[in-house]
Order: structure tokens, then C-alpha cells, then sequence
């Protein structure tokens, strides 16, 4: 069900994948292949359907020009690589720092605190941008600010734990872009 999945958001695909075949009770050795094919059919996806949020450009054009960025994912490299590059975004970011180079995923802080030190900066000196629960909860572990956006979650509440809570990209853009008029 929707309610089911939604407690896999930003959770790295191979631990998700390991719960559910647990809860489906599927075999252990089956856990590489149904990997693979979700990894294959998300690419798919991906490539038909995937859609910047809007505003994203802009907050990515400005961080761009006044700050390091970092993308820090659940996802694969794999994954990671080809929509950054499906974007032409890539050259906005100094660092790309994925779950599978740290122990822990979401909502284990691990990528986060990986991305700081990579970007050589203290974690206290980093906001996060999150849509989901998961990534909420990593980046409060992390010691980050952190900005959730509603655009994957249904009910505020569910992000309670940031700092601030915006419906979408673009409200955050508005909000940035004009504090003092907020």
C-alpha cells in the first residue's frame, strides 16, 4: 500500500529491500536480483517521467554562486549519477556523496556528516533540504539545520523534527530569495 511504502522514503533501496522481504517473507538469496530489477525499472522511470521540482534550478543557481553544495543521497551512484546528469546539474555541486559509501543510511545521519567532511565543513554549518521523513531525521541526527519540504510527505506533523516545514520548493525559493518579506 501507499502508507507502507512512505516508510521508505529516503531510505537507502537495499535496506528497504531487506524489510520487505522480511515482511514478505521472500527468500534471502532473492534480495540481489529484485534489487537489480527496482534499480533497472526506477532508471526507466526516471528517464520517462522524473521532474525537477519546480524551483529547484533556482535555489540550486543560487547556493551555486554563495555557497558549497553538496547532493547526499540514499540512492545508489548509479542512480545519483544518471539524474544529475538527465539535469545537466552536476557542476552545482562540489560533492555527491552516496548511501553506499557510508555504514548506516536514512535516517541514520551517516551521508550527511559524509558530505560536511568531504565539503570540509562542521555539520552546525550545513541546512539540509529534505522531502522526507527519513531525510528529516538524518539531518536533525547530523546536527544540521534542517528545511523540509511537504512535496512527498502528507502530513506536516510528519516533519516536525525540522527546523522549518515549506509545502514546496518554490515556497522555500520565495522565502530565501526574501526573508525580510516573508
Amino acid at each position: 500500500t501507499k502508507e507502507y511504502r512512505t516508510q521508505f522514503l529516503g531510505m537507502p533501496m537495499a535496506d528497504e529491500i531487506k524489510i520487505v522481504a522480511a515482511d514478505f517473507k521472500i527468500a534471502h538469496d532473492r534480495i540481489p536480483s529484485i534489487l537489480e530489477a527496482r534499480r533497472k525499472s526506477l532508471m526507466e522511470l526516471y528517464q520517462e517521467k522524473l521532474e525537477l521540482f519546480p524551483g529547484a534550478l533556482e535555489i540550486l543557481q543560487y547556493f551555486f554562486r554563495n555557497k558549497k553544495i553538496a547532493l547526499a543521497s540514499s540512492s545508489s551512484f548509479k542512480l545519483i549519477n544518471f539524474v544529475v546528469d538527465r539535469f545537466n546539474i552536476r557542476k552545482y555541486f562540489r560533492v555527491l556523496a552516496s548511501g553506499e559509501e557510508v555504514a548506516h543510511g536514512k535516517p541514520f545521519p551517516d551521508v550527511f556528516l559524509h558530505a560536511a567532511r568531504k565539503l570540509m565543513v562542521k555539520p552546525e554549518q550545513c541546512l539540509v533540504i529534505e522531502d522526507s521523513v527519513n531525510g528529516v531525521k538524518a539531518g536533525k541526527a547530523a546536527g544540521m539545520k534542517v528545511a523540509a519540504l511537504m512535496q512527498t510527505v502528507r502530513k506536516k506533523e510528519d516533519l516536525s523534527q525540522a527546523d522549518w516545514v515549506f509545502d514546496d520548493m518554490e515556497e522555500f525559493w520565495r522565502k530565501m530569495s526574501r526573508p525580510n518579506k516573508a
